[in-house]
């Protein structure tokens, strides 16, 4: 790169949840959300950050059930929230859960490993139901094959959406 150069950059950035204070609901289109599935792949993890501290947090912290978190990555130095989401996971247990999948584990990891596949999303996710919405951010292989796995176990298209939908790569 030379200065004056130009760089195209993509990012996750089209998924829309509607927040209302007043009713302390959180709404996807018109659904109230109660159940949340989130799939985050490296950098994938920040617009999921954004929701899981608006849901963990009033006026919303009462009005979910829970957030289930999927984080993978290629190796434990790209888990760059790690520690912030284990002090979620620390403070609000009975709502917010968190698994980690990486495909080139150190010696000694007992989380998950490898890719997230079919039987990691069967484990981690609640069931299908009309109050959850699964998102997905990560490379555009994880959230195709993410997808794939989840209409293979039942999860509507209504349910399951990648927060960069409609973003031209």
């Amino acid at each position: 790169m030379r200065p004056g150069d130009a760089v195209e950059m993509k990012a996750c950035g089209g998924l829309q949840v509607d927040l209302r204070p007043q009713t302390k609901q959180i709404r996807f289109r018109s659904a109230i959300i109660k159940k949340f599935g989130l799939i985050a792949g490296g950098s994938g993890i920040a617009p999921m950050l954004q929701l899981i501290r608006a849901a963990l947090n009033p006026p919303y912290s009462d009005s979910f059930e829970t957030i289930r978190l999927i984080y993978a990555a290629e190796d434990e130095r790209e888990l760059t929230y790690k520690h912030l989401l284990r002090s979620y996971q620390r403070q609000t247990p009975d709502k917010f859960t968190c698994d980690f999948v990486l495909n080139n584990p150190p010696e000694g990891w007992t989380e998950g490993v490898g890719y997230i596949d079919k039987a990691v999303l069967q484990h981690a996710l609640p069931p299908p139901s009309k109050d959850l919405l699964i998102a997905i951010c990560g490379p555009p292989v994880m959230q195709r094959s993410a997808k794939r796995y989840l209409h293979e176990l039942g999860y509507s298209d209504k349910l399951v959406h990648t927060v960069d939908e409609g973003m031209v790569y």
